[in-house]
This record gives C-alpha cells, structure tokens and sequence, in this order.
C-alpha cells in the first residue's frame, strides 16, 4: 500500500505465527485491524496483511500431515512405497488418520494422538504432554518379540490381539518402524503370479538383465508391489527365463518408436 505501512511477523518453533501491522507515519500498531468493525481503508489493509500471510505460508512452510518428526517421515515413506495417503476421517478427531490397503478397503494403520501416559501407563507430569502414535495389525506369532522393542505396546484404541500401538517420537528407529508398516499391510494382501510375455523382437530381456538387476516394464493394471512377474521370452527362445519380484508399480511411462508405443 505506497509503503504505508509494515508487517512484523513471529513464527513460533511449534509454527504458531503472529504478527503485527505497524503505520509507518506514527511507527506505532494499527489498531484498527483490531477492531470488529471497521471502515473501507483498513479493509483494504487486511486484505493486503492476508496476502501477506498467505506469501508467507506458501513460500516458507511445507504443509505436512501430522505433528511430529517421524510420523511425517512414516507418511511420506508410505506415499513413496505404496502410494498412500492419510484418511482423517474423524470429525471430532481431526488428529487421527487411517492408512488404507486400497484393494481390501482395510486399514492397516491408524494414527493418533493421544496423552503420553496412556500406552505406558505410567503417569504423566502434564496433561498436554501428547504423543503420536501408530497402530498397526501385527501376526499374533510376531506380537511378543515386538512387544519387547522399546517403544512398542499393546494397541490403545483397537484390538490388543491383533495390533500394535508404536510411538512416534523417535523411541523406535525408521527402519523397524517401516518393516512393521509393511507387515501389517501385507497381512491384507496376498501376494500375486503373473505370467508376463517378453518379445525379443521389440526388447532384449536377457542382455538388459545381465547389465541390471531391476528392470522397467508395461504395468499390468492390477499388478502391485510384492507381486510375483515370471517374465516368458517368446520364440526364439519359448520359455520361462526369470521370476522376478515386483518393487514398484504405477511409474510413469511413455515411450514410441516405429515399431512399438508404449504408455
């Protein structure tokens, strides 16, 4: 607005922001933006003050899911391997979210956010001391060695015979964290065979696997990740050569040459 006026932003560290609009021919606040009602020119200052916090959001911050550290990295581990997505699907609740296997229409895992004493059971020093955690399904052969594992207890919310509840504030490393996300997925999918056909004519299989041990190929729509691909070389060769093992899917591909379109 001409320079008439100057903003004073604060982020907090918990990313709370405040801020204060200062006119520049008295440097003190103007109040008027306090006010309930006001008239047409400090409307127009709001509307420039918003614009301003909506620069500020969009180019400073990264809109992530959950609080904490580990649960974005968790979420953003699962997007990148399974593609995903946190379900807040509580109203009343807009910490929870589900993680659901989108075949099965199951959930494989729920977080929340809940005070740091419940899954301990030992008291807490503050009423706002929270903790986010993950419940995840867990086969009952493996529950008592996880159980073990710092940071793991019985499910909070859903059934102690059947999930987990882990926290999500670095008790447990990523690694261990990712293997139990997997395995309560995979309870709810049943790995797959595919016969899958591949033409010497348009691509040499088996020179491309002696030069890589992970290969591209045409994505079945119904093909996912833990599936099983034996790959058919047709004639010359009339056999089946590899049995690989699915590691990505729904890559994006598109490729054309004269002989052969791809996409």
């Amino acid at each position: 607005m001409d320079g008439q006026f100057h903003a004073i932003l604060r982020v907090k560290f918990d990313g709370q922001v405040s801020g204060n609009v200062i006119d520049n021919n008295t440097g003190e606040e103007y109040l008027p933006l306090r006010a309930v009602h006001f008239g047409p020119f400090a409307a127009q200052v709001e509307a420039a003050y918003l614009d301003l916090l909506h620069q500020v959001a969009t180019q400073c911050f990264v809109r992530v899911p959950f609080h904490g550290d580990q649960a974005n990295r968790l979420a953003a581990w699962i997007a990148r391997t399974f593609h995903d997505q946190p379900e807040f699907l509580f109203k009343r609740l807009p910490d929870y979210a589900a993680f659901r296997e989108p075949r099965s229409q199951k959930w494989y895992g729920l977080v929340i956010n809940i005070p740091r004493a419940r899954p301990t059971d030992k008291q807490s020093t503050s009423k706002s001391d929270k903790v986010e955690v993950i419940e995840l399904r867990c086969p009952a052969s493996q529950r008592a060695t996880w159980l073990d594992q710092d940071g793991v207890y019985p499910a909070y919310h859903l059934s102690e015979k059947n999930w987990l509840c882990v926290t999500l504030d670095d008790t447990i490393a990523d690694a261990k964290l990712e293997q139990l996300v997997q395995s309560s997925r995979a309870l709810l999918t049943k790995p797959r065979a595919w016969l899958v056909p591949a033409n010497p004519k348009y691509y040499d299989i088996m020179h491309a696997f002696v030069d890589h041990d992970t290969i591209t190929w045409k994505q079945s729509t119904s093909i996912r990740v833990g599936d099983t691909a034996y790959m058919y070389v047709a004639a010359p060769v009339k056999a089946i050569i590899y049995r690989c093992r699915v590691v990505e899917t729904d890559i994006p591909y598109d490729y054309q040459s004269a002989a052969l379109k791809i996409k």
